[in-house]
């Protein structure tokens, strides 16, 4: 992006090599950030048990309510034998444990997949609110992951519309060095015109827009000495450093480029009703769950992202949806604690229609934005 912040893939928390002794075991957790995870048995066996509740797949805020790690409870339960050779790949908010009945080495990976960002929100969303209840581990770099997938979709999407900028040369420049990648990765693209496609899209552009937001390092200050506690709270100082906060600004902009570009290109019909503002509508039930989750979680003494109260949580998706007050003035929370659906479930899809508009609306994109990201 614009400085080193975001230049280093992150090895070490995405590849590993994992040894373990007979008997071994993990309890009941999904893979935290909202990972899909890749593995494959080198030597020895592994035993992959799955759950899955009564929304089949924990899609629900509080669907971990009550759930205890070593006691699987009243779920569905499959098991995989896994031999040498043997690579499982496991969607993201997979709740799951692992046996081990023989010694055994693994390689594993984890990784996020275009077609599974629902899921990918879902399990972030958990991780974040009920973090020590569901989860082993934390890995900060998923941000920067997701930051270079909406770059590629801005890249893809929002690249054709560059050169109708009054023929400047430095933009056409910029379209020059973004088009060179796109010709055989255009099958990683989400399909947005169907309903699947267009709420992993959606879902990917929440993440990013609230990236910030869902960083567990937003809430801590390594110095806790008043004079930063002052600052923090006076400045928003935080574990982030500055470059980075500026590439999750710039990725922001970037992913509100792809809402005004979708809603510019298409349209969405849901029960013979259309949705002119679905888009927006999304980020805001979206954030409305975020906020509900972490105040029922709080209230039931469950933890999540270290130093993050539901007030810091409340100002922190203030800062973000203030970032734009024409695109966000549909923003509006509610305090309810009722468990929701994170995303949506097939049924809810069954009844979309999505049309391609005969003649697109205006639309325009910042090339600030474009130059900035161009030299990541």
């Amino acid at each position: 992006m614009t400085n080193n912040a975001d230049n280093l893939f992150p090895t070490g928390h995405v590849r590993w090599g994992l040894a373990a002794t007979a008997g071994a075991r993990t309890w009941w957790h999904i893979d935290s950030n909202g990972f899909l995870t890749a593995n494959q048995v080198k030597d020895g066996d592994k035993i992959w048990i799955v759950l899955r509740d009564d929304d089949d797949h924990f899609i629900k805020t509080c669907a971990f309510d009550g759930f205890k790690v070593d006691e699987p409870g009243k779920y569905t339960m499959e098991a995989i034998l896994l031999r040498p050779g043997t690579v499982i790949l496991m969607r993201p908010n997979t709740n799951h444990m692992v046996f081990t009945p023989s010694h055994t080495i693994c390689h594993r990976s984890h990784f996020f997949s275009t077609g599974s960002m629902q899921d990918t929100l879902r399990g972030t969303i958990h991780s974040f609110v009920v973090h020590y209840h569901i989860t082993n581990t934390n890995h900060p770099p998923a941000g920067m992951l997701l930051r270079w997938i909406a770059l590629f979709y801005h890249a893809a999407f929002i690249g054709n519309g560059i050169d109708l900028m009054e023929g400047n040369f430095l933009l056409l420049f910029v379209w020059f060095l973004y088009l060179n990648v796109l010709d055989h990765e255009s099958q990683h693209l989400p399909n947005v015109m169907t309903p699947e496609g267009l709420v992993d899209f959606l879902s990917l552009c929440f993440l990013v827009i609230f990236g910030n937001v869902l960083d567990f390092r937003t809430y801590r200050c390594s110095n806790s000495d008043e004079r930063q506690s002052h600052l923090k709270e006076r400045y928003d100082l935080n574990d982030i450093g500055v470059e980075e906060r500026v590439n999750m600004c710039l990725a922001r902009g970037m992913c509100l480029d792809l809402l005004d570009w979708w809603n510019a290109n298409f349209t969405l019909t849901a029960n013979l009703e259309e949705l002119p503002n679905f888009t927006r509508d999304f980020l805001n039930k979206e954030a409305r769950n975020l906020l509900s989750y972490k105040l029922a979680a709080s209230e039931k003494k469950q933890e999540g992202a270290d130093g993050c109260t539901v007030e810091d949580l409340a100002g922190q998706i203030i800062n973000v949806s203030g970032q734009d007050q024409d695109r966000m003035k549909r923003w509006r929370w509610n305090s309810s604690t009722n468990p929701a659906v994170i995303g949506y479930t097939d049924r809810d899809l069954e009844n979309w229609v999505i049309g391609k508009r005969k003649v697109a609306l205006k639309f325009s994109t910042s090339w600030i934005r474009l130059l900035a990201f161009s030299s990541c």
